[in-house]
């Protein structure tokens, strides 16, 4: 770890060289239906976006999965996820956690021989108690020892495991439309954030989604797969900035150009501070269900906007224009120079 601005942050090193980590949250069809051919177009997307990182929040994914992201030089950040009983603590029992160590020593076993996995988070939003996480670092040490671990994706610093070096939010606005200056002065590793409070697919999506009386104006259909905290944020921002929409096509194409301007000045701004700023994982990466939140690309795998920016925004060589101070950098993400570029 290093420290900006009195601040320590995790910086990521292979083959002793500094990366920034540069992805999204992974998520599994909401049936757990596996599916190869739906895990590489995941993976031939994130290439594609120039991402070289997948969070699996809850150990997601197949072991073919595993196998695509090795191969195609696809990080990914493995953990226990925030939900249902993995952070209820307060309610264990000591036969519950047995089975969070054992299932631990199960998913370490099963994932230790992919060098696609980098770190391990054995809590997410919060880290566990002294004896749960005594109990997972101990199987961490003896089943791998090899990788770097921390007891959460948050600043939050156990007595057991110290400073983790990373960051989540800002919280509570971590999924809300932030201006796009607003990210130029994040110095951290940022686990999970992102403007995709609200991300209305293309149109296409939307007639596949819901009935077309449900389309416009809006409806419960719609109400059923949006975020009721954070969809009114990004539609005051879209209103504002791009004016206000009288109907359903005009409605898509503007969510698409306040995704990607969103997206792509977030990205941008973590590359021109590399490596003071370390990471982000953009949440989400996919979605588990036809919704219209949270996702880069939809659930009929069409991509939206906040897909385009990610892709501009990642070129390996990229001219952009900083909100902050209206400066122009030139950020180069190869190990090497360049000379007499126009």
């Amino acid at each position: 770890m290093k420290a900006f601005d009195g601040k320590l942050t995790r910086v990521f090193q292979i083959n002793g060289k500094n990366v920034l980590v540069r992805g999204g949250g992974y998520v599994e069809d909401m049936m757990l239906r596996p599916s190869s051919e739906r895990e590489e177009i995941a993976v031939s997307y994130a290439k594609a976006m120039n991402l070289n990182a997948l969070r699996m929040e809850g150990v997601r994914g197949s072991n073919y999965l595993y196998d695509l992201c090795d191969k195609q030089g696809i990080m990914t950040f493995v953990g226990w996820c925030c939900c249902s009983a993995w952070e209820s603590w307060e309610n264990w029992t000591e036969h519950t956690a047995y089975i969070a160590e054992k299932s631990l020593k199960d998913e370490v076993i099963r994932l230790r021989n992919h060098p696609c996995v980098i770190d391990w988070l054995y809590g997410s939003d919060r880290y566990p108690p002294a004896d749960v996480e005594r109990r997972y670092i101990s199987v961490l040490d003896e089943y791998d020892g090899t990788r770097p671990y921390q007891s959460s994706a948050t600043s939050q610093s156990s007595d057991i495991a110290g400073d983790t070096g990373l960051y989540m939010g800002p919280w509570p606005d971590a999924y809300a439309y932030l201006p796009p200056s607003y990210w130029y002065g994040k110095l951290e590793f940022n686990t999970e954030a992102g403007p995709g409070g609200e991300q209305i697919p293309p149109i296409e999506s939307m007639r596949k989604m819901m009935p077309e009386d449900d389309l416009w104006p809006t409806s419960d259909s719609w109400r059923l797969r949006l975020s009721s905290r954070f969809s009114p944020q990004m539609r005051e921002a879209l209103n504002s900035r791009y004016g206000k929409p009288t109907g359903l096509e005009e409605y898509c194409i503007k969510s698409q150009v306040l995704q990607k301007e969103a997206t792509k000045a977030m990205f941008e701004a973590y590359a021109r501070n590399k490596y003071g700023s370390s990471g982000i994982i953009y949440w989400m990466f996919n979605s588990a269900w036809p919704s219209l939140y949270w996702q880069l690309y939809d659930y009929y795998l069409m991509p939206n906007g906040a897909f385009y920016g990610t892709k501009e925004a990642c070129n390996p060589l990229h001219v952009q224009y900083s909100y902050d101070d209206d400066s122009v950098w030139v950020v180069n993400s190869y190990y090497h120079g360049f000379k007499n570029l126009k």
